[in-house]
């Protein structure tokens, strides 16, 4: 498991090609957000103060959860690799258990999540707050490392799903492509969840990583809600994804941090039982 783990991580970080390809489903949501969104989401919301630092943090909380998802999906793209070029064959004449090279690819996802979600938090925090002039407190910061944390589980868990049911690199680089595409969208990182129709708002609270949106959401926007009036704040909260509302009742941070594990663990549970499974689908397809 160590050894996968520390090979993984070093041939993703040594290939700036990947590096750039797994942030491009971040770095779409940025672009479009600042070039295009913002402007027309300013004048939606000109009567409400602060608007431009609400809508900033609003779209970090959906990069973040973006970035988590796509540069795991990356650097789980190893896994489709080495069954293209038969290193299970090779794994599997090792005492090492399918399970331990399962965790091996996992961590390294976890780790590389992580760090990457870091990097997209440092950069666009910076840049919001030298536009609109707006410090989030050490506070808030320390609670979205956190998040990040436990996002990172989420994103590597699901993707590890699919990408141990992908026989090949042609399958993968299709599946990712859909992904960063329609990322930003069930992330609630584009149109505000409130503006969507029931159904399409049912896509999107279903989705578990969708929580994780809510979630940075809460920590990054609360103090800027807290000094609005509590009727715009409560609209707002519903509006903007701090949260979903399930029959008629909006989910508190506890509900959404419990489906974010819950989503962890249901994903691993499968993982374990389907593990016998797709190391014999790995390799008949390497023979």
């Amino acid at each position: 498991m160590k050894a996968i783990f520390k090979r993984n991580t070093m041939i993703y970080f040594k290939n700036p090609t990947t590096l750039f390809f797994s942030l491009i489903g971040s770095l779409i949501v940025f672009v479009l957000y600042i070039l295009f969104l913002r402007a027309s989401m300013l004048q939606q919301f000109k009567a409400i103060p602060g608007k431009g630092e609400l809508l900033d943090l609003w779209m970090l909380g959906a990069l973040l959860t973006v970035t988590g998802l796509t540069t795991s999906l990356t650097m789980l793209g190893q896994l489709i690799n080495d069954k293209v070029n038969k290193k299970f064959m090779d794994f599997s004449l090792t005492p090492a258990s399918l399970i331990s090279l399962l965790c091996g690819y996992f961590l390294s996802a976890c780790v590389v999540a992580f760090l990457m979600q870091l990097s997209a938090f440092a950069i666009c925090s910076t840049y919001f707050s030298i536009k609109d002039g707006f410090f989030l407190s050490l506070e808030q910061i320390l609670y979205s490392i956190a998040v990040m944390g436990i996002s990172s589980l989420a994103s590597s868990a699901f993707n590890l799903i699919i990408c141990s049911l992908i026989q090949s690199e042609a399958t993968l680089r299709a599946v990712t492509s859909i992904l960063s595409a329609i990322s930003g969208f069930i992330t609630g990182a584009y149109i505000p969840i409130g503006s969507f129709s029931a159904s399409v708002q049912t896509i999107i609270k279903s989705f578990p990583l969708s929580y994780s949106s809510s979630l940075f959401r809460r920590i990054l926007m609360k103090p800027a809600l807290a000094k609005l009036p509590d009727q715009t704040s409560s609209y707002l909260s519903q509006y903007l994804g701090l949260g979903y509302v399930w029959h008629n009742q909006l989910t508190s941070a506890f509900q959404d941090l419990l489906l974010l594990f819950a989503s962890i663990f249901i994903c691993l549970i499968i993982l374990a039982l389907l593990s016998k499974r797709l190391m014999h689908v790995s390799l008949s397809t390497q023979e």
